[in-house]
């Protein structure tokens, strides 16, 4: 299938100073591979034909990196933002774009083993009234993470980010496949918000699907 993709990589990855100070975190590797060509190699093998990477942090790395990799049927572009959009700010700003197509949203600081093409036919087979699919884990520290709740079809009923009480054990993965009709949404109707997780998705309940992974996330 062809669908676009948008790569967060801007950043500033306070949580992992110092290695931050002189690398953006997207650039760490796992497995001796920085987390984002792990991206990058995943939307190539799932058929993904264009890809914006929003950069900010080190911004310079991301983009020789990017724009001197490998020859690829990736069509890969980098986009500097100078204030930072915040992760729904940046999908909006590039509304147009991702108009008529359906879109993946990822956030490069995240690593998994995920099979991106299953997750992609889980949402071709969402409920009707389903935007989104969304991946989900099972993390080992639930306080750090935004957790969901869903009912027996596997869409999300209650969504917690970063709450102390919270008492589920399924965790957003922060990776999303977008219909068209949601980005046109959030282009006419949320042109302010910025955070994808804290201003997007409570707006959403009952209207995104799931993919669960048992794989290293």
């Amino acid at each position: 299938m062809g669908f676009k993709a948008l790569v967060l990589a801007a950043g500033l990855g306070t949580r992992l100073l110092p290695h931050t100070l002189k690398t953006p975190k997207c650039m760490m590797k796992v497995g001796n591979v920085p987390i984002i060509e792990r991206w990058f190699n995943m939307l190539e093998k799932a058929g993904c034909e264009d890809v914006i990477v929003n950069t900010h942090h080190h911004s310079q790395q991301v983009e020789e990196y990017v724009y001197n990799r490998r020859a690829s049927n990736l069509k890969i572009s980098c986009k500097y933002e100078r204030t930072l959009l915040g992760t729904a700010g940046t999908l909006i700003y590039h509304g147009d774009y991702f108009l008529n197509s359906t879109t993946i949203l990822i956030h490069a600081d995240n690593a998994c083993n995920i099979d991106l093409n299953k997750m992609i036919d889980t949402h071709h087979n969402r409920p009707s009234e389903c935007v989104m699919t969304m991946l989900t884990f099972n993390p080992e520290d639930p306080i750090k993470c935004g957790i969901i709740k869903s009912d027996e079809r596997g869409v999300v009923v209650e969504f917690h980010e970063k709450k102390i009480n919270s008492t589920g054990r399924i965790a957003n993965g922060a990776v999303y496949i977008i219909e068209s009709k949601l980005i046109d949404y959030l282009c006419k109707c949320k042109k302010s918000v910025k955070d994808f997780s804290t201003e997007v998705i409570p707006c959403l309940l009952n209207k995104i699907y799931t993919y669960h992974t048992n794989e290293v996330f």
